[in-house]
């Protein structure tokens, strides 16, 4: 849980966007050397989620809905 108050802290304009596939995301911004500050976790019954920081410093989440999740 330490993470995501560290996430919920340095969110000063909460920044999310929905993806249709995280793990096509998440390749594309490994590729891209960005900071993955929170790895990828599941929501259950929600889905999955992970939050980067982007050039300019702030964090933001993408979320791939998915009420199967587990």
């Amino acid at each position: 849980m330490d993470a995501i108050r560290v996430v919920t802290a340095k969110l000063q304009r909460p920044s999310s966007s929905a993806v249709a596939s995280l793990s096509e995301t998440e390749a594309m911004l490994r590729e891209r050397k960005a900071k993955i500050v929170l790895e990828r976790s599941t929501l259950p019954q929600v889905g999955h989620l992970l939050f980067f920081e982007d050039p300019g410093g702030n964090f933001v989440g993408v979320m791939e809905f998915d009420p199967s999740a587990e």
